[in-house]
């Protein structure tokens, strides 16, 4: 992995790991890649000014409220960026769902490429970013709309066996609102898993009222 975030109670203490971080970066031959780094300071659930953090490489800069960080692939600054999220993330899969649809494969192979090439790519944020249900509607719409402009389907093909499996004499095409019902549900017995007492830790913070 090379993502790493760090959280520290204060400036000092945040000092002290990346200086720490950075040691073993130095000691293991391994570039320090500062151009990325950036370094925000929270106060009462606020974004406050920082001087910034200075390393051999040069300083950490204080990342402004406008901008954002990609950790594992999910944009966030004080708060994960939602709508920004959303956006991007059907941007994406929209081109990846055109790309295939307009190549030379049989309509088999194309709706297992946009399983397994072009849907990941909107699977992934489930349960990170927040979904209002109209959005993911929305996704299986201009699904629809894309597979019969490129003749992958057919405009009065009933619509409940394109998402049933082949072997039910479906097409097998995944669709996004069952997906979304699945991933949440799937994250929901995650964080009841008796094993792990910080995953422990995680569901009961969850399911603790909000202070007024």
């Amino acid at each position: 992995m090379d993502d790493l975030k760090l959280y520290a109670d204060t400036g000092e203490k945040l000092e002290e790991l990346i200086r720490t971080v950075h040691r073993f970066s130095s000691d293991i031959c391994m570039d320090f890649g500062l151009d990325k780094c950036a370094e925000i300071s929270i106060k009462k659930g606020k974004k406050v000014t920082s001087e910034g953090i200075g390393v051999e490489e040069g300083m950490f800069v204080d990342m402004s409220e406008d901008s954002a960080y990609k950790y594992l692939g999910i944009e966030k600054n004080n708060c994960i960026k939602h709508k920004k999220m959303r956006e991007k993330i059907k941007k994406e899969y929209l081109s990846r769902l055109k790309k295939i649809c307009k190549s030379e494969l049989s309509p088999k192979h194309k709706i297992t490429a946009i399983n397994q090439l072009a849907m990941p790519k909107v699977t992934y944020g489930f349960g990170i970013a927040d979904w209002p249900q109209g959005e993911i509607d929305r996704i299986d719409d201009k699904t629809r709309q894309i597979l019969t402009l490129h003749k992958v389907t057919y405009r009065n093909q009933c619509m409940d066996r394109i998402y049933l499996p082949r072997r039910e004499g479906g097409l097998g095409i995944t669709e996004t609102n069952q997906a979304y019902r699945a991933a949440i549900v799937s994250i929901g017995q995650y964080l009841k898993c008796p094993e792990n007492e910080y995953i422990k830790k995680v569901a009961q913070h969850h399911n603790e009222p909000w202070p007024n």
